[in-house]
């Protein structure tokens, strides 16, 4: 994968190649063999075989794998879970009170 940062005019600023076992945080993109913390550019993370020019195009922007690679808050993925079975508990509970 390759990390493509990218200023407001779409200009590319910065090509890295060859990313592996990326993780996405808010500021930061981490992978393998190192890390880029503090972004403040824009960036996409796109395939290998994408043609990165000296701008940043909507094709370019489509292939973005960026989301993929988000890391998961699973604090609040377990909250949600919970909050789910709970109403899924209290559901049955009427469904049976209703029998």
């Amino acid at each position: 994968m390759k990390l493509v940062l990218y200023g407001n005019n779409n200009a590319v600023l910065e090509v890295i190649e060859g990313l592996r076992d990326i993780k996405v945080e808010a500021d930061a993109v981490k992978w393998a063999d190192g890390s880029l913390r503090g972004i403040k550019a824009q960036y996409v993370i796109v395939p290998d075989d994408a043609t990165i020019g000296d701008e940043v195009t909507a094709e370019l922007i489509a292939q973005d794998k960026a989301d993929d690679y988000r890391a998961v808050d699973l604090a609040e993925e377990n909250r949600q879970l919970k909050e789910r079975l709970d109403f899924t508990e209290m559901a049955l509970i009427n469904v049976m009170d209703m029998m």
